[in-house]
């Protein structure tokens, strides 16, 4: 099979992350989610490899969650909340907040899949030859490869340097 074109794997990449994090539907979130990881597969990455993905980030998104069920949502401020009473700490847990912690957890999941497929698809370096294609400034986009290659994995062992 070919390899794509570096520049198509940014945009795609692109298209996908903005996608996501556009939408509101978390069917739809769960929808393209379960797309990336059928890519994932389909560019040959095993299910052990695809299941280590959300592990990586598993202590953010449980940050990120705690945060946003200790904070009340913007769209409702007066929203439901159990009050919370352990020992002399006092504080209100936000179920709306739930709801928006599981969304952005499935929308970071969802590109951090789509990130996986596009690596594995292309080359070594593919991604940071097509940002510099794009324009961008090499610098960055050799950060953002090794960036989105540490968090994501490609499935490839590489030898250290």
């Amino acid at each position: 099979m070919k390899r794509p074109n570096g520049t198509h794997l940014v945009l795609y990449l692109g298209v996908a992350a903005i996608a996501v994090f556009i939408l509101d539907d978390l069917r739809v979130i769960g929808l393209m989610m379960a797309l990336q990881i059928g890519l994932c597969l389909r560019a040959g990455m095993s299910p052990t490899q695809i299941a280590r993905i959300p592990r990586r980030i598993a202590v953010f998104v449980l940050i990120l969650a705690i945060s946003f069920m200790l904070f009340p949502s913007i769209d409702d401020p007066h929203g439901t909340a159990w009050p919370i009473v352990f020992g002399p700490l006092n504080f209100k847990v936000y179920l709306a907040g739930a709801t928006e912690a599981l969304l952005m957890a499935m929308r970071l999941f969802t590109v951090l899949f789509a990130s996986a497929a596009v690596r594995q698809l292309g080359d070594k370096g593919a991604l940071a030859r097509g940002m510099a294609t794009l324009g961008m400034p090499q610098v960055i986009s050799l950060a953002l490869d090794v960036t989105m290659e540490m968090m994501a994995g490609s499935g490839r062992r590489g030898g250290g340097g």
